[in-house]
Formats: C-alpha cells, structure tokens, sequence
C-alpha cells in the first residue's frame, strides 16, 4: 500500500503523559493510518485528537494532526 502523505506524531496516554511517536498516514484511497493501524473514528476535543484505532484509543495534539493537511496530503477526516 503507497502511503499519500506521512508524519511522526507524538502520541499521548489518557493522563496526557508522552507515549511512543507514531507515523501518522494516508493512502491513495484517503484512509488514515497511524503505523499499520487504520483509524477507524477522529474526535477532536479542546486541544486534543483522539484517534480510535483496532482495540485502542490515541491521543495527540491537534497541531500536529492539522500539520498533516498543511503540508497537502489529505482532506480533513
């Protein structure tokens, strides 16, 4: 599958502390994905995107999800 556009985003628990950086994608179908795991749902709240994937819920920074589509790559979700 040939990624459109990708970003290393910081990831983030539920009590806000750093988790590990992921890669946060496109493909050519507009899906995103972070690593290789298709987001199934985007919320945005306050500051925060959380990200709902297979089994688990991703937080991070709305500037760096926004930073994505500054740079071409996709639509907003």
């Amino acid at each position: 599958m040939d990624r459109a556009c990708a970003m290393h985003v910081q990831t983030y628990d539920l009590n806000g502390r750093p988790g590990p950086v992921a890669d946060l994608s496109t493909d050519e179908e507009a899906q995103l994905w972070l690593d290789t795991a298709p987001v199934l749902a985007v919320t945005v709240a306050g500051s925060t995107v959380m990200l709902t994937l297979p089994g688990r819920l991703v937080l991070l920074r709305v500037a760096e999800y926004h930073q994505l589509f500054a740079y071409g790559g996709i639509a907003d979700v």
